[in-house]
């Protein structure tokens, strides 16, 4: 009995123990599940507030594209920074966007958060507590680089709320990757050798026409790193972000960029800048001009056509350039002389090569014939001139023999004071062969400076002395000296020419009585198969 009893107490305390433990464990079980579903709420909800914060940064992308593709999409549009604006730190790499159709001074907006409104033109933050930092010191090594407004997004139907409630905010701004420089471009040129590329000269000349970025510079204009050179040529060519620019070599060959540099010119340099060839004025794509000249009107398509009014290196023109062109490839040298060409206008442009007038001097006299004896002598007129002309240009012109041609001389009425009567009328313009011309021969006297018109040089011409007072005006023009400034010896008497039917008593006193009038001075070059080519015109006050 006593042992049955024992038994069943031992039984029915293992019982006992089994059911505290299977308590214990149950017990334990709905702690874990429910530590566990805690912790699996707070990862849902941190999930799902990541979710909205990127939906959020969605719909700020989506805003800033559209507000991007509304104000600075339109071809007449352009954009700057706030930079030369004023105003706090933090705005001024604010991105402005402005109109050129218009020309107003005001942008149409600022690409920053906060302008989404009716009149986009609020520059600043409203206070500190609004806005948000977008660019700071783990981006350009400045704290609050670049601030944003700080914008509430407001939607209807959220449960348990009567009105508008906030569900997020948002910021966003765009930067101006044009105001950077390009210092990861690569140079491609050494392929580039069709045509019209097919000549040392116009090879030389790609790095003039063709974007190869800039030389990455600090703020003392010292260079940092150049993606261009022997060492770092090989790996531009593959660079696609701005962080790759810390691999790059310094200037020194040593040592790296490194990512500090990078960053602290954040707002500087750019891999490479990518824009669409459109005209702010009056808008469309831009058009190769090198290939169409003739879409800018002929006055363009003559200054484009080089080797129209270039000499040709292999066929100088006489007399020849000084020193000589090179023998070895005479048609790739750079110094070339420009050939007189004849202006063409058009829609207001005009084109042409040739000296500019700057000292013209011409005078006349009317005189007795002194060698005439007798009391009463004919009357005669002298003429003397100087002209002075000037290559404005930075290339030497191949000189030629031109002519002058003087339009529009007054006349003159000689008046008799002792008897008060008109004695004779001169017309100055007939009598010097109406209109006057001057030829201005070129004469090279084995001087360097007289193989070619040197640029910026001016060369002078006087007038030579003619004392035949009959002969007709000749053809190519009265002769003058080439290479002198003065009057006294070469001028001497002028070019005589009588006047008919006009005499007068010696002892009668004379005097000059006329209009004054505007005289138009051109300039010729003749034709190798005769004729002339006007060059210039220059039309006296």
């Amino acid at each position: 009995m006593e042992a049955n009893r024992r038994r069943r107490m031992q039984e029915r305390g293992f019982a006992l123990l089994l059911t505290l433990g299977l308590l214990a464990f149950l017990t334990l079980l709905l702690v874990a599940s429910g530590v566990a579903l805690k912790i699996e709420t707070r990862v849902s909800d941190q999930h799902a507030r990541q979710a909205q914060a990127r939906h959020n940064a969605l719909m700020a992308l989506t805003i800033a594209l559209g507000r991007i593709q509304t104000f600075a999409g339109p071809d007449t549009r352009s954009t700057a920074t706030a930079a030369s604006l004023g105003g706090p730190v933090s705005t001024v790499h604010y991105t402005g966007v402005w109109d050129a159709a218009t020309r107003e001074a005001k942008p149409l907006t600022w690409l920053v958060s906060g302008n989404e409104g009716e009149n986009p033109l609020a520059v600043t933050p409203t206070s500190a507590g609004s806005a948000v930092e977008l660019v700071g010191r783990n981006t350009s090594g400045h704290a609050g680089d670049v601030m944003a407004p700080l914008k509430s997004i407001m939607v209807r139907g959220v449960p348990g709320q009567a009105g508008p409630s906030r569900v997020g905010n948002y910021a966003w701004w765009v930067g101006d990757e044009g105001v950077k420089a390009s210092v990861g471009l690569s140079d491609d040129t050494a392929g580039i050798s069709y045509a019209p590329f097919d000549s040392e000269e116009l090879r030389r000349r790609l790095p003039q026409q063709l974007a190869l970025g800039a030389g990455a510079a600090d703020e003392a204009g010292s260079t940092v790193f150049d993606a261009r050179d022997a060492t770092n040529a090989p790996f531009s060519a593959r660079l696609f972000d701005r962080g790759q620019l810390a691999l790059l070599r310094r200037a020194d060959r040593l040592t790296t960029v490194g990512v500090e540099s990078v960053r602290q010119h954040f707002h500087d340099w750019s891999v490479e800048n990518c824009a669409v060839l459109a005209m702010t004025d009056p808008g469309g794509l831009r058009q190769d001009l090198s290939l169409r000249p003739d879409l800018r009107g002929p006055a363009f398509a003559a200054w484009a056509n080089y080797a129209n009014y270039m000499e040709d290196p292999a066929a100088p023109a006489t007399p020849s350039i000084s020193p000589s062109y090179p023998g070895a490839s005479p048609r790739e040298s750079l110094r070339r002389r420009y050939r007189l060409t004849p202006p063409v206008t058009a829609s207001g442009v005009t084109f042409g090569v040739a000296p500019v007038l700057s000292y013209f001097l011409l005078t006349f006299s009317v005189r007795t014939d002194q060698s005439v004896s007798g009391p009463v002598r004919p009357l005669e007129a002298r003429a003397r001139w100087m002209t002075t002309w000037w290559n404005p240009y930075t290339s030497a012109l191949v000189p030629e023999t031109l002519q002058l041609e003087v339009a529009g001389l007054p006349s003159v009425q000689v008046i008799n004071d002792t008897l008060g009567t008109t004695v004779a009328t001169i017309d100055l313009d007939s009598l010097y062969g109406g209109p006057l011309c001057i030829s201005l021969p070129w004469q090279t006297a084995g001087r360097d400076d007289q193989q070619s018109w040197l640029p910026g040089r001016v060369y002078t011409w006087s007038s030579l002395e003619d004392l035949n007072k009959n002969s007709p005006p000749p053809i190519a023009g009265f002769a003058s000296m080439f290479y002198t400034r003065t009057l006294s010896i070469a001028a001497g008497q002028g070019v005589q020419r009588a006047i008919p039917s006009s005499t007068t008593s010696n002892a009668a006193q004379l005097h000059l009585q006329g209009n004054s009038a505007q005289v138009t001075v051109r300039l010729y070059r003749s034709l190798p198969g005769g004729g002339r080519e006007l060059l210039r015109t220059h039309v006296s006050p």
